[in-house]
């Protein structure tokens, strides 16, 4: 499988190029900063610079176009509402337009559980909870998903349990 990953240099974006490379899938890392190559191909993906900001959905698709999957885990990463908006938000829908425009259906989507802040202000202890769910069983997660083809059009909270994750997608697909 060839995989396109929006966001390669992140924590699931690192640990995830690991688990597919070393399934034998092909992975292309695509990440905004040129000075985040190195980080990317040190997890096996081969390193793409481009831009949700600035590249058109054109120019994304053309990026996207022969891979077989995209795996979106790019964020603001608190950088401000403004950068938030943009990249989570109008990156998001760019690089879907994107995905759809070249042809590649299978696109997943890495974001936090909608109700997660909305009982009150977020403390150290979630935050520190979310980075560390994100780069460990996110990865592994998604690693299994792509190569469930009959996993589609799902949304799926990841919050924790002993299941197995390949045990975990199975019950998913015969539910």
């Amino acid at each position: 499988m060839t995989v396109l990953q929006i966001g390669a240099a992140g924590g699931v974006g690192q640990r995830l190029a690991r688990l597919l490379v070393a399934r034998g899938d092909a992975v292309t890392g695509m990440h905004r900063d040129p000075a985040q190559a190195e980080t990317v191909r040190a997890s096996g993906a081969t390193p793409l610079t481009a831009d949700l900001v600035d590249d058109s959905v054109d120019e994304l698709a053309t990026k996207i176009g022969g891979h077989d999957a995209v795996v979106f885990s790019a964020g603001g990463h608190g950088t401000g509402r403004d950068k938030t908006t943009v990249i989570d938000g109008k990156g998001l829908e760019k690089a879907a337009a994107g995905a759809a425009r070249a042809g590649v259906s299978r696109f997943v989507l890495v974001s936090v559980f909608p109700d997660a802040l909305r009982a009150g202000e977020p403390d150290e202890g979630f935050e520190h909870y979310v980075k560390v769910k994100k780069t460990a069983d996110v990865a592994a997660f998604i690693d299994a998903a792509l190569h469930e083809p009959a996993l589609s059009r799902v949304i799926v909270e990841l919050t924790g349990g002993e299941t197995p994750v390949t045990e975990a997608v199975a019950r998913l697909v015969s539910s």
